[in-house]
């Protein structure tokens, strides 16, 4: 497994709407569209800023990474940091984990979503 995470877009910036959902359904949401190397899936939830910045390719090599570790299981609160609006997940697949770190901004949209593997 890689040990260095893997980005999308630089910083992996992404945004979209959570005001409608908590932040772990938004995670969920778009972790099940990355896998599923679904691109408008992906930034379905995405302003249009940071929409731009992501690319097909950055989709398909994290879709890529996900499915090396066999289907996509669940996602599990690790932190929650409601203050900062910062939540880190552990997205569990049938053969390893990915931590996924999400933030929002003061709008409720997401401003930040990182995918980094998790050493076993």
């Amino acid at each position: 497994m890689r040990n260095v995470g893997i980005a999308l877009a630089g910083a992996l910036a992404l945004a979209g709407c959570a005001t409608a959902h908590a932040p772990i359904d938004v995670a969920d949401q778009v972790t099940r569209a990355v896998y599923s190397d679904d691109l408008n899936g992906t930034v379905a939830h995405f302003d249009g800023d940071l929409r731009d910045q992501v690319k097909t390719a950055d989709v398909d090599q994290l879709s890529k990474l996900m499915h090396e570790m066999g289907s996509y299981q669940k996602l599990s609160m690790v932190n929650a940091d409601d203050q900062n609006r910062r939540y880190d997940y552990e997205a569990n697949f049938d053969r390893g984990s990915v931590l996924v770190q999400m933030r929002f901004d003061p709008d409720g949209k997401v401003a930040a979503y990182r995918i980094s593997p998790i050493q076993q």
